[in-house]
C-alpha cells in the first residue's frame, strides 16, 4: 500500500495563546472537526477545556492546503510543542487520565507483607520475577496482592 499525503497538522489558541497541537489524518472532513465533535466523551484537560466553548476554538492549520505524509506531520507537531513549551505555553493533553489508552500513572501495588510498590514493574524487579506474575497475583482472590486506588 502507498504512503500517502493525507496528514494535517494544525493550533487551537484562546486569548492566552496556543493552547493544543494536533496532527491527524484528513479524512471526508479535518481531525479537528472529529475531536471538536467528541469533546462531550472522555474527561482529558484538552476535552474539560473544548467544554467551554460553544463554538469551535480559533484554529491554525499548519499545513494549509499541502498535507503532509504521517512522520512529516508528526514531526511538525512535535517540533511545534517544544517550541510552545520553550516560549512558556501550557499546552493541554488530550489523553485521558489514568487509563490503557491515556497512558497514565502507574499502578501502584501492595505485597502480602504489606509492602507498597510504585508500579508492577517495580515489584517484579525487586521480587525478580516477570512483571506477568506480579499481574497475575494482583489480579487472582486469596494472594494478598492488589492495586491501590
Amino acid at each position: 500500500m502507498p504512503k500517502t499525503k493525507r496528514f494535517v497538522v494544525w493550533t487551537w489558541k484562546d486569548r492566552t495563546g496556543p493552547r493544543f497541537v494536533g496532527w491527524g489524518r484528513m479524512g471526508r472532513s479535518h481531525p479537528a472537526k472529529k475531536l471538536w465533535a467528541q469533546r462531550r466523551g472522555i474527561k482529558s484537560d484538552l476535552n474539560d477545556w473544548l467544554r467551554t466553548f460553544d463554538s469551535e476554538p480559533e484554529r491554525i492549520d499548519h499545513t494549509q492546503a499541502l498535507p503532509m505524509y504521517r512522520h512529516e506531520a508528526s514531526n511538525l507537531a512535535d517540533h511545534l510543542r517544544k517550541k510552545y513549551r520553550r516560549e512558556g505555553h501550557f499546552l493541554l493533553d488530550p489523553r485521558p487520565w489514568g487509563t490503557k489508552i491515556g497512558g497514565g500513572a502507574a499502578r501502584m501495588v501492595i505485597a502480602p507483607g504489606l509492602t507498597i510498590y510504585g508500579s508492577v514493574r517495580q515489584a517484579a524487579v525487586d521480587l525478580g520475577v516477570n512483571p506477568c506474575t506480579i499481574t497475575r497475583l494482583c489480579q487472582q482472590e486469596g494472594t494478598g496482592w492488589d492495586y491501590l486506588n
